[in-house]
Protein backbone atom coordinates (compact mmCIF):
# COMPACT_ATOMS: atom_id res chain seq x y z
CA UNK A 1 0.00 0.00 0.00
CA UNK A 2 0.88 3.33 -0.63
CA UNK A 3 -0.16 7.20 -0.03
CA UNK A 4 0.07 10.66 0.55
CA UNK A 5 -0.99 13.02 3.35
CA UNK A 6 -0.34 15.67 5.36
CA UNK A 7 -2.54 13.95 7.99
CA UNK A 8 -1.43 13.94 11.79
CA UNK A 9 -3.15 10.79 12.46
CA UNK A 10 -4.07 7.91 10.43
CA UNK A 11 -6.72 4.94 11.29
CA UNK A 12 -6.74 1.85 9.55
CA UNK A 13 -10.56 0.36 9.27
CA UNK A 14 -10.85 -2.89 8.75
CA UNK A 15 -13.97 -4.71 8.02
CA UNK A 16 -15.83 -7.04 10.82
CA UNK A 17 -13.32 -9.77 11.40
CA UNK A 18 -15.35 -12.10 14.21
CA UNK A 19 -15.92 -14.98 12.46
CA UNK A 20 -13.64 -17.67 10.91
CA UNK A 21 -15.55 -17.11 7.30
CA UNK A 22 -14.78 -13.47 7.28
CA UNK A 23 -11.60 -13.73 8.02
CA UNK A 24 -10.97 -16.26 5.39
CA UNK A 25 -12.56 -13.25 2.77
CA UNK A 26 -10.46 -10.93 4.60
CA UNK A 27 -7.36 -13.49 3.79
CA UNK A 28 -8.19 -14.03 0.20
CA UNK A 29 -9.51 -10.34 -0.27
CA UNK A 30 -8.13 -7.89 2.46
CA UNK A 31 -9.99 -4.63 1.97
CA UNK A 32 -9.64 -2.21 4.64
CA UNK A 33 -9.60 1.90 4.31
CA UNK A 34 -7.36 4.40 5.57
CA UNK A 35 -9.11 7.47 7.69
CA UNK A 36 -7.18 11.51 8.18
CA UNK A 37 -8.25 12.68 11.91
CA UNK A 38 -11.51 14.03 10.57
CA UNK A 39 -12.90 10.63 9.27
CA UNK A 40 -11.91 11.85 5.24
CA UNK A 41 -10.35 8.63 3.45
CA UNK A 42 -7.16 8.76 2.54
CA UNK A 43 -6.44 7.81 -1.15
CA UNK A 44 -4.07 4.64 -1.54
CA UNK A 45 -3.04 2.41 -3.87
CA UNK A 46 -2.65 -1.09 -3.05
CA UNK A 47 -1.56 -4.30 -4.03
CA UNK A 48 -0.80 -7.84 -2.90
CA UNK A 49 2.66 -9.87 -2.94
CA UNK A 50 2.35 -13.68 -3.49
CA UNK A 51 5.07 -15.42 -1.39
CA UNK A 52 5.51 -19.01 -0.12
CA UNK A 53 7.17 -20.01 3.22
CA UNK A 54 10.60 -19.73 3.59
CA UNK A 55 10.46 -16.90 0.70
CA UNK A 56 13.07 -14.33 1.35
CA UNK A 57 10.27 -11.60 1.78
CA UNK A 58 12.66 -8.30 1.57
CA UNK A 59 14.06 -9.38 -1.57
CA UNK A 60 10.28 -9.76 -2.97
CA UNK A 61 9.50 -6.46 -1.70
CA UNK A 62 13.09 -4.65 -3.19
CA UNK A 63 12.09 -6.10 -6.65
CA UNK A 64 8.44 -5.03 -6.65
CA UNK A 65 9.63 -1.40 -5.77
CA UNK A 66 11.66 -1.64 -8.42
CA UNK A 67 9.67 -2.74 -11.20
CA UNK A 68 6.95 0.22 -10.82
CA UNK A 69 4.26 -1.73 -10.10
CA UNK A 70 0.58 -0.31 -8.66
CA UNK A 71 2.13 0.42 -4.83
CA UNK A 72 5.44 0.64 -5.97
CA UNK A 73 7.79 3.10 -3.97
CA UNK A 74 11.15 2.73 -5.71
CA UNK A 75 13.03 4.36 -2.62
CA UNK A 76 12.11 1.66 -0.86
CA UNK A 77 13.85 -0.15 -2.88
CA UNK A 78 17.60 1.79 -2.32
CA UNK A 79 19.30 1.64 1.13
CA UNK A 80 18.48 4.62 3.20
CA UNK A 81 21.11 6.32 5.53
CA UNK A 82 19.36 6.35 9.39
CA UNK A 83 19.23 10.04 10.12
CA UNK A 84 17.92 9.30 13.94
CA UNK A 85 19.99 10.32 16.86
CA UNK A 86 19.04 6.60 17.95
CA UNK A 87 20.73 3.77 16.26
CA UNK A 88 18.45 1.07 14.65
CA UNK A 89 21.57 -1.61 15.81
CA UNK A 90 20.37 -0.62 19.38
CA UNK A 91 16.96 -1.99 18.81
CA UNK A 92 15.57 -5.90 19.08
CA UNK A 93 14.31 -6.26 15.81
CA UNK A 94 18.00 -5.13 14.06
CA UNK A 95 19.51 -8.24 15.80
CA UNK A 96 17.66 -11.03 14.57
CA UNK A 97 18.28 -13.22 11.07
CA UNK A 98 14.45 -13.14 10.50
CA UNK A 99 13.32 -11.39 7.34
CA UNK A 100 10.47 -9.78 9.54
CA UNK A 101 12.94 -8.28 11.43
CA UNK A 102 15.07 -6.96 8.39
CA UNK A 103 11.39 -5.48 7.33
CA UNK A 104 11.04 -3.80 10.08
CA UNK A 105 14.74 -2.37 10.00
CA UNK A 106 14.01 -0.59 6.64
CA UNK A 107 10.75 0.65 7.36
CA UNK A 108 12.61 2.28 10.38
CA UNK A 109 15.19 4.13 8.09
CA UNK A 110 12.32 5.32 6.02
CA UNK A 111 10.19 6.74 8.31
CA UNK A 112 10.65 10.56 9.78
CA UNK A 113 12.90 11.39 12.88
CA UNK A 114 9.80 12.09 15.56
CA UNK A 115 7.75 8.19 14.06
CA UNK A 116 11.34 6.42 14.78
CA UNK A 117 11.49 8.23 18.32
CA UNK A 118 7.68 7.45 19.27
CA UNK A 119 8.69 3.55 17.90
CA UNK A 120 11.28 3.57 20.21
CA UNK A 121 9.53 4.76 23.22
CA UNK A 122 7.31 2.35 22.62
CA UNK A 123 9.14 -0.39 22.18
CA UNK A 124 11.09 0.47 25.65
CA UNK A 125 7.73 0.72 27.28
CA UNK A 126 6.90 -2.61 25.89
CA UNK A 127 10.38 -4.48 27.13
CA UNK A 128 9.66 -3.17 30.37
CA UNK A 129 6.10 -4.19 30.46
Amino acid sequence: MTFTTKAQAITITLPPLSTAAQGKVFDKKPEFQLLDEHGAVIESQQDHLIVKPGTNFEQVMVIYNLKGNVASVPRFAQPQPSSSPVSSSSLDFANGNHAGNRVLQLWYQQVDSATRQRFVLLMRALRTS
